[in-house]
Formats: C-alpha cells, sequence, structure tokens
C-alpha cells in the first residue's frame, strides 16, 4: 500500500472519474479547492513521464522504479500545494517538472539516504570537493571548514534515528535543482545555524 503523502492538483484540472473508474480502490477525497491523490493515484496518472525520467538514469545504485516514483510524489505534492496552475496547465506543469528533474542526482540521494556504499563513495567522490569549497569561502579557516563538512555529513548521512531508520537531510533534496548548488545551500544554512548558536552561547557567558 503507498503511503499517506498525497499531491494537490486544483478541482479544475482533476478528472473527478479518474478515480472512481479507473481505480476503484483508490483514496480519493476533497479537500477544500483540491483533489487529493495518494501516491499510488499520482503513479497512475504520470506513468508515462515517470517512466521516460526513470530511463534516463543510468546508474540505480539498488533503487527501484518505484521509489523513485514514490520520491517524486511526494515531492510535487511539497511543490504543487502552494501552486496556481488551473486546467489543463496543471497537467502540463507536472509532467514538465518531471521531465526537467535531475533524475540521476535524485536517485543518488534516494540511495545514498537508503545507506548504499557505492551510492556513497560516489557522492564522496562527486560532491565532497564542492562542499569543501563552500566551507572554505564561508569559515575562512581550515579546520573551521573541515569541521563544518564533518557535520553536514553526518546530517546527509543521518546521525539521528526514526525507529530503526537513519533521518538523513537528503530527503530534502528535490531534483529541481542541482545537488552541487544543493549543497552549497545545506552548507551555507549549517554555517549560519552554528553562528548563531555559538553567539547564543557567548551572550550567555557573557550574563
Amino acid at each position: 500500500m503507498p503511503t499517506e503523502e498525497t499531491f494537490c492538483l486544483n478541482l479544475a484540472s482533476f478528472d473527478l472519474e479518474y478515480g472512481a473508474a479507473s481505480h476503484p480502490g483508490s483514496r480519493l477525497f476533497f479537500n477544500g479547492r483540491f483533489a487529493v491523490m495518494s501516491n499510488e493515484d499520482f503513479i497512475a496518472r504520470y506513468a508515462k513521464p515517470i517512466a521516460a525520467v526513470w530511463k534516463t538514469v543510468v546508474a540505480h545504485y539498488g533503487v527501484t522504479e518505484r521509489e523513485f516514483a514514490e520520491r517524486l510524489a511526494a515531492i510535487l505534492a511539497r511543490a504543487n500545494n502552494s501552486s496556481q496552475s488551473k486546467g489543463a496547465n496543471a497537467d502540463d506543469s507536472v509532467s514538465s517538472c518531471i521531465s526537467n528533474l535531475r533524475a540521476g542526482e535524485l536517485c543518488l540521494a534516494i540511495a545514498c539516504e537508503k545507506g548504499d556504499e557505492s551510492a556513497w563513495r560516489v557522492f564522496d567522490s562527486e560532491y565532497r570537493h564542492t562542499m569543501q569549497g563552500a566551507a572554505r569561502g564561508l569559515t575562512k579557516d581550515e579546520a573551521e571548514a573541515e569541521d563544518l563538512i564533518q557535520f553536514v555529513f553526518g546530517e546527509l548521512y543521518g546521525v539521528r534515528l526514526d525507529g530503526d531508520r537513519r533521518l538523513s537531510k537528503l530527503a530534502h533534496y528535490s531534483g529541481r535543482g542541482s545537488m552541487g548548488g544543493w549543497l552549497r545551500a545545506v552548507i551555507y544554512q549549517a554555517f549560519i545555524d552554528r553562528k548563531r548558536q555559538t553567539s547564543r552561547f557567548e551572550q550567555v557567558e557573557e550574563v
């Protein structure tokens, strides 16, 4: 059964017969202006663009097409909750978004989140230099930069546990921009957060 991730489309763009006739077991319900679509419905409705973008992924690292499709459903749910697209434009927008995703980088992120060792080796080889450059540019100090990188790697690997599974920051990567650009933003945010925390500690010591 699919998870409870939902995908929202404006009612004007949703074929009301889709859930009842094509997929009688689907969990379609109304929420104000929106029709809410389960993962199962989303994957069925956008099967063609999902399959097309999946074919562009060279290395899967053990990630299945189903896992990839479910991540797309979650990503586009977040993106379209605030969307104002109506009518046919909504479907066109979703299909276009799927087609333009950085599918290979997204698949790598999913695999790393799952703990695949070969994916992590590729990730380290491809992106550590980018992360080091961003950290050094912010800290202006080699030791502090390395400490920042290690902190972020911990967040990416998932040091906190939710039951039996790690909570990885990679779950927030959407594939809508480059992995390198997203990682630079993660480094920057971690740098700012640590500076604020240090500032608070200093203020407490002064008091």
